[in-house]
């Protein structure tokens, strides 16, 4: 990182900070496991949205340049955040068994999203992709082998055509490549 962008990473983890501590100090009740990885998901969302102002222009044109993929999925990530925080400040205290099941499940994916992540170079972004999402939905007891198998090599599939001939961004390829 750059001095500036350092600057800027430690000021949007200092405004995180603060929020966190603000709702320590005044709503504690609001102090979920939930509520907390939201917030920070906004965090990091709009620092990494920040981020996306750096990437070169598109061959189309302004909106459709290699911003705009990134961009889309923060929106949604932050989108479904608020939601969650929402949701989860709404309702009433689901049943301790049911919330850790669910629990081990966030767990289990947010270890499968760092394995993805680490084997991309390796395997490749499409191959990777296409397993990363074949096992989300598993894990996720989602047990429709046709829908499963369709979403994943449609995604790769779409991935190949909008990154790589339309705007022209390579992805790994790892031993393919």
């Amino acid at each position: 990182l750059g001095r500036n962008r350092l600057i800027v990473a430690l000021g949007f983890l200092a405004a995180f900070l603060l929020v966190l501590g603000l709702v320590y100090v005044f709503k504690k009740e609001w102090l979920q496991p939930e509520v907390v990885i939201s917030l920070f998901l906004i965090f990091l969302s709009a620092f990494l949205y920040w981020q996306t102002f750096d990437f070169p222009q598109g061959k189309l044109s302004n909106t459709a340049g290699p911003a705009a993929m990134p961009r889309l999925w923060l929106w949604g990530i932050l989108l479904f955040s608020l939601w969650l925080i929402v949701d989860k400040l709404r309702s009433a205290q689901a049943p301790e068994k049911k919330q850790n099941a669910n629990q081990k499940k966030a767990l289990l994916l947010a270890s499968l999203t760092v394995v993805y992540l680490l084997i991309m170079q390796y395997m490749g972004y499409y191959v990777a992709t296409f397993l990363f999402i074949t096992a989300g939905a598993y894990l996720l007891s989602f047990r429709k082998h046709v829908v499963i198998f369709l979403t994943s090599a449609g995604f790769s599939v779409l991935s190949y055509f909008v990154f790589y001939k339309i705007l022209g961004v390579p992805l790994p390829l790892g031993w393919w490549g």
